[in-house]
């Protein structure tokens, strides 16, 4: 196809190669259709050939659209942007996985389209060269700007270095951008996405301070199986006050994400609106994630965002083993570790702790400012210090590299709580594990003292566990005292 504008009005199957070259123009036959197609052998689009939806998809309504804001962007992906404070955009909407829904319009005094929705699946190689597009782009005219559509592909290899997107359509400084919209590649051969040097990309405009939020990309190979792969949240450095919703607020989410990990890259934002399991999350610097009081539950965490926990905190379900050391926990809420796995906090913070299950560890040298609860699972100090109410209500209190010591302002060991203590020598923080407590310690749970072994303590030794510098108030329960190693 060359030259020629090509609207077909149902899916469409070709049996060999199927080129689309300069001038070559594939499109929905009608706004609010979806244009598939099924090419057996592969598709090729060259240098100014195009693929596009765009501004195919809801006209001035969708499930993104914004009743009450004449000027705010509509929603797909990513939230539109909200050009009047006094209203709330549209909500996020749709798959991330297999999305297939048209993005949504908005107003400025005219009607505004969303991006279609686009199905492709290749038997061969999909190559997109040069200036070469497959786009379902939101319209943009003036002020307000419709949300990106969908495209979903499957194909068994992809190279080239063009373009696959569902941008939110433009805007201007009068007006709100829309959100971008959804993409979705899955490559179904032996390769991986090391032979496309181009862009998948789901941005929103930038123009002012009323920018929509970027999309979602998912990628997939044969390698990582099915619903395994990843789903890239990449605003592009476009600024914005939006956000990727997870899950999406519009309508009954019921996509499985257990085994998906998110990327959150170039400025990416993702806001909680719900408990919901992932297989992990990979934070870039600039990122940031919003806990808004729910639980995300994961195996995998690479840091270096913000985790914003105004609006309730956030519960990390942690079931492997991860560290923070460069992101920046922000805002009142308070961080909850739940899940088998391992956190362990590598910097200083300024937040309430909450343990519920697993293991938190504050590193060496490390200082909490906050007040820390323990649950349930296991707290260790690691030569590290809290700055606040140190409150063992369950579960028990370690001190890391033992032996070593910690420090705490109050300590307080309930009933249900265990301090456990190790025993290799006789000095503190070296030979025994010690607490140093600045404040008040109040004592009723169990002790459970460790020996090492070798190490056989004399009738005359002591250990000063507790180092405060005012009275104990109570001491431990009777019979709770737990001595390995065979002494009594």
């Amino acid at each position: 196809i060359t030259d020629a504008h090509l609207m077909p009005d149902a899916l469409s199957a070709v049996p060999g190669n199927l080129v689309v070259g300069s001038g070559g123009v594939i499109t929905p036959h009608a706004a609010a259709q979806a244009l598939n197609l099924n090419v057996v052998d592969d598709l090729t689009i060259e240098a100014g050939g195009a693929i596009h939806a765009d501004s195919y998809g809801y006209y001035m309504s969708g499930p993104g659209y914004t009743l009450t804001g004449e000027r705010d962007g509509g929603s797909h992906g990513g939230q539109g942007g909200n050009a009047d404070s006094t209203d709330s955009q549209g909500p996020c909407y749709g798959l991330f996985l297999a999305p297939v829904d048209f993005g949504s319009g908005s107003v400025n005094g005219t009607g505004l389209y969303g991006g279609g929705a686009i199905g492709i699946v290749v038997g061969g190689t999909l190559a997109v060269n040069g200036t070469g597009v497959i786009s379902a782009n939101g319209m943009g005219y003036n002020e307000s700007s419709g949300s990106g559509g969908s495209v979903y592909i499957q194909a068994d290899a992809l190279t080239g270095d063009g373009t696959i997107r569902a941008d939110g359509g433009p805007h201007d400084s009068y007006g709100a951008g829309g959100g971008g919209g959804r993409v979705a590649v899955l490559l179904t051969g032996s390769g991986d996405f090391s032979s496309f040097g181009g862009s998948l990309q789901a941005y929103a405009d930038s123009y002012s301070s009323q920018n929509g939020a970027g999309g979602t990309v998912y990628r997939e190979t044969a390698a990582d199986g099915a619903g395994d792969g990843g789903v890239y949240v990449d605003f592009g450095n476009v600024a914005t006050a939006m956000h990727v919703e997870l899950p999406p607020t519009y309508g009954a989410f019921t996509e499985d994400l257990s085994g998906v990990t998110f990327y959150l890259r170039q400025g990416g934002k993702v806001g909680l609106y719900g408990d919901v399991a992932i297989g992990g999350l990979d934070m870039a610097a600039g990122s940031v994630l919003y806990g808004n009081g729910y639980q995300l539950t994961l195996n995998s965490l690479a840091d270096a965002g913000t985790i914003d926990l105004d609006n309730g905190g956030v519960t990390l379900a942690l079931n492997g083993n991860a560290t923070l050391a460069s992101a920046t926990l922000s805002g009142t809420g308070t961080l909850t570790k739940a899940g088998t796995g391992i956190l362990t906090l590598g910097a200083n913070y300024g937040t309430d702790l909450i343990v519920d299950e697993g293991t938190l560890r504050i590193a060496s040298g490390t200082t909490i400012t906050g007040n820390t609860t323990v649950n349930g699972g296991r707290l260790e100090i690691d030569n590290g210090a809290i700055d606040g109410t140190l409150t063992v209500a369950g579960g028990t209190l370690a001190i890391g590299s033992s032996p070593g010591q910690a420090t705490v302002v109050d300590l307080d060991i309930q009933a249900g709580g265990t301090f456990e203590v190790d025993l290799a020598g006789l000095a503190a923080g070296s030979g025994y594990d010690q607490v140093i407590v600045t404040g008040s310690t109040t004592l009723a749970g169990a002790l459970n003292l460790i020996l090492a072994p070798g190490f056989e303590p004399g009738l005359e030794d002591s250990f000063t566990i507790i180092d405060g510098s005012n009275p104990i108030v109570t001491a431990f329960s009777d019979g709770d005292f737990v001595l390995a190693g065979g002494f009594k």
